[in-house]
């Protein structure tokens, strides 16, 4: 296997960190302008925010970039599963856990509300939240923007299996992998699994080889113009437009300056998993007093601030440590694909 790109990993970090924080930030607005159907009603407010949904894809393509970087820098191989499986429900179930206490409450309180007629999630649903599992088995998430974590839990089981492929140092297998995803988004195309989401995922898969020098330029133009023909033809043209700047932004774009960004991405997950019960729930409080375009405002900027500064809260006290204790976690050295990569004249690790 072939040196990792020369790029300094904090910028390339920074950069995958500045679009987490824009992805959070535009699926948040989306939900507070356009998650209330009467509420804002100003027209500019509501179509401020519709397209903020986007940042869904934007986050595949993160994740089709960072799981496979982060595996192939760590030395990961398939008898590595156990630990690296450990270490994604270390990165994302506390804080999920904690959202879903959090939804739960704030639902017992709205329950006293004279005319809440929602009815109370049973014992299962929520027991299968803890697994990614409601969907599959009839039952709504309590939130809706928690579908795209049982999307990206399956995409884990997958990569824990598939990365010697995707990173074999054979090309052709390595294209196989790369066709075979991008096909298992038209053969299988159930919004519940993610063989649909895979061409962008694949994405994010083709920047990695990228970035760890395992394509030349010509051959990653390549993988981009076919998995991006293949979002388009399965999303359409906006979504293939936001993969495919996702995708570029972090082949090209470690040179730009993302920290303001980059601070709100390192409490993304936090704002994406609390945004939906207590942002918007600040929005429709609002709703019920905001009558200027200026008041209607000010409501969705208050859900924003609420939602960050719970955000940086559950960050700090749950998900700091959780992602503390996952980097204990550390795979076994071993030869073969996905072993770290010597240099042939120092002998040193090529990606250190």
């Amino acid at each position: 296997m072939t040196p990792a790109s020369t790029v300094p990993a904090r910028a390339r970090l920074e950069i995958v960190e500045g679009l987490r924080g824009l992805a959070a930030l535009a699926v948040a607005w989306f939900h507070f302008t356009n998650g209330n159907t009467t509420f804002p009603s100003v027209p500019w407010l509501r179509a401020s925010g519709t397209y903020g949904w986007l940042g869904v894809e934007s986050f595949f393509v993160i994740s089709g970039f960072i799981i496979p970087y982060a595996m192939f820098m760590s030395g990961y191989r398939r008898s590595h599963w156990r630990t690296f499986m450990a270490k994604r429900l270390l990165r994302l179930e506390p804080s999920y856990l904690v959202a879903i206490a959090v939804t739960l409450a704030l639902w017992w309180l709205s329950s006293h509300s004279p005319g809440f007629a929602r009815p109370a999630p049973s014992a299962t649903a929520v027991l299968l939240h803890v697994a990614y599992l409601p969907t599959l088995f009839g039952y709504p998430w309590l939130d809706t923007s928690y579908w795209t974590l049982g999307i990206e839990f399956q995409y884990y089981l997958l990569m824990a299996a598939a990365f010697s492929w995707l990173a074999h140092p054979a090309r052709r297998v390595r294209l196989a992998c790369f066709g075979i995803a991008c096909a298992l988004s038209f053969a299988l195309p159930s919004e519940l699994l993610v063989f649909r989401y895979l061409a962008l995922f694949a994405l994010g898969a083709a920047t990695f080889w990228k970035h760890a020098r395992l394509v030349s330029r010509t051959e990653y133009a390549a993988c981009l113009v076919v998995s991006t023909l293949a979002v388009a033809a399965m999303f359409g043209a906006a979504v293939a437009a936001v993969g495919a700047t996702t995708a570029l932004l972090i082949a090209f774009g470690h040179d730009l300056r993302w920290r303001p960004m980059a601070w709100l991405g390192t409490v993304s997950y936090s704002l994406y998993l609390l945004h939906g019960p207590i942002g918007e729930r600040v929005v429709n409080l609002g709703a019920r007093y905001a009558r200027s375009p200026l008041s209607q405002l000010l409501v969705m900027f208050g859900a924003l601030v609420v939602s960050i500064g719970a955000a940086v809260v559950v960050y700090r006290l749950v998900e700091r440590p959780a992602l503390r204790l996952s980097a204990t976690l550390r795979y076994r050295p071993a030869d073969g694909p996905g072993a770290p990569a010597m240099d042939r004249k120092t002998g040193a690790n090529a990606r250190s």
